[in-house]
């Protein structure tokens, strides 16, 4: 969560916890109940106590203020306000699994429908936005297109097993990947990165916003990162899953290329 996240929740319960106000005539209400002769000291307490009162109720807003701020920063309070966290077109869910009685509308079955092409440069005819190619492990084996024409996959076969490169517009949510256990943030090109070293769920938003998951399958380790291609001013989003660590997912995520 960054300042402004923090700034506008700290906001939004402020707007919410109501400090009853002091009435502006209580003391002169209890002071007329007591006797002038003989009291003195007490009509003089009791007048700084509601002099204090009031200035404290300041105090009071800012003490709440110090408590929420302290609460976001503590599990699991914490865990639930920064339950997401977005890296370009992938949302991330980064929180423990939730109960069958808060799970929610499920997601519908089902994710993109992949369109297999010929190569790379059959792809770069049907989709709008520039495809990168890691370097290193020569040409892709398969080459894929969505239906909807809003995502690329790249399939290559390595020494150590597969590896998969998926490409599409950064500029709204695309997938949403739900990991129980472990997300490390880590960088690309000094650019915030997501490595996700587990299993996890991997859900595909289509157009109008509707969650598809497909039950069968689960995204192995991956890392999740934007790029800018130069000169064109367009966010990409890729994700690189397969048999590799995290070191060499951000290696082959620093060399993608956009000829």
């Amino acid at each position: 969560m960054n300042d402004q996240q923090l700034e506008t929740a700290l906001r939004d319960l402020g707007g919410r916890v109501r400090v009853e106000p002091v009435p502006e005539d209580l003391a002169e209400r209890v002071l007329a109940r007591i006797p002038d002769r003989k009291q003195h000291p007490v009509r003089r307490f009791l007048r700084r106590l509601v002099i204090d009162v009031r200035a404290r109720r300041r105090l009071i807003a800012v003490i709440i203020a110090a408590l929420i701020a302290g609460l976001l920063l503590a599990s699991p309070v914490r865990a639930a306000v920064i339950e997401w966290l977005r890296v370009g077109g992938i949302a991330f869910r980064s929180a423990p699994a939730p109960s069958p009685s808060s799970a929610g509308t499920p997601a519908r079955p089902g994710g993109p429908i992949m369109i297999e092409v010929a190569d790379v440069e059959a792809a770069r005819t049907m989709i709008d936005f520039p495809i990168g190619l890691p370097a290193g492990l020569g040409p892709p084996t398969r080459v894929a297109v969505s239906q909807d024409r809003r995502v690329v996959e790249l399939e290559f076969e390595t020494e150590q097993g597969q590896v998969l490169l998926s490409e599409f517009d950064g500029s709204m949510i695309v997938f949403v990947k739900r990991n129980w256990e472990r997300l490390t943030k880590v960088q690309v090109h000094g650019e915030l990165a997501v490595w996700l070293p587990e299993s996890h769920t991997i859900s595909y938003v289509d157009p109008a916003g509707v969650e598809h998951t497909d039950a069968a399958r689960r995204s192995g380790p991956s890392l999740a990162f934007e790029t800018i291609p130069d000169g064109t001013g367009r966010t990409i989003t890729a994700r690189i899953e397969g048999d590799l660590d995290q070191e060499r997912a951000v290696e082959l995520a620093e060399s993608l290329t956009f000829p």
